[in-house]
């Protein structure tokens, strides 16, 4: 008789079910009784052994292992940047770490466009599955609006006043909404924050078209 079981040991992976199968006889008895083939979820670490028997009563017999195995990793915190800015996923629990976005590397910069739940994956050596996400939120950067560019007559005194975020403040240190007599053309750019604190910019050109 060619008798043969699955010897190698099976793996319930966290809380998982298992299916054991022999092969090379007409009929079969398992100890601790379950059916050939058939799929439960065990409590226990336990070996199993499988009696097979020909059609001449002739018998064999083999086991194998059923092992828990609780396996896990994480995907750490979730986390909020602003438009633009660059940010690092980085998961724990296994080697061999592998996220869903084919622009995450684990542990290395990114720079990501959209927000999103994105899924780390890993396997242990003995096969087990295991999965954890974070979210992304991305938040925007305010709308600044500088203004248009301004052609000054010679004398003419400009005011530099943005609009679109909180604490608005020009190049050189001006602060938003000064008036004053431009000395040459030049470019001014404006920065301000919004309510959650990312950054937007916009610039304005000043032209002297007396120089």
């Amino acid at each position: 008789m060619l008798f043969r079981s699955v010897s190698q040991s099976r793996y319930a992976c966290n809380g998982g079910s298992v299916t054991l199968t022999g092969s090379g006889a007409q009929t079969y008895a398992w100890s601790p009784n379950v059916a050939n083939g058939s799929t439960f979820t065990p409590s226990i670490n336990q070996t199993y052994t499988l009696t097979g028997f020909d059609a001449n009563g002739c018998s064999a017999w083999d086991q194998t292992n059923v092992l828990l195995e609780q396996f896990s990793i994480d995907a750490g915190q979730d986390l909020t940047i602003c438009q633009g800015d660059s940010a690092v996923l980085t998961a724990t629990g296994a080697p061999n770490i592998i996220w869903n976005n084919n622009d995450v590397s684990n542990g290395n910069l990114f720079f990501p466009l959209n927000s999103g739940y994105i899924s780390a994956y890993a396997t242990s050596p003995n096969g087990c599955l295991a999965s954890d996400s974070v979210l992304l939120t991305i938040n925007p950067a305010p709308a600044i609006s500088a203004g248009p560019d301004l052609f000054p007559c010679p004398g003419d005194s400009i005011t530099l006043f943005a609009t679109g975020a909180n604490n608005l403040l020009w190049n050189g240190n001006i602060a938003n909404d000064t008036t004053f007599v431009p000395s040459s053309s030049a470019t001014y750019i404006v920065s301000g924050q919004s309510g959650l604190g990312c950054t937007g910019y916009d610039t304005l050109q000043v032209y002297r078209d007396w120089e």
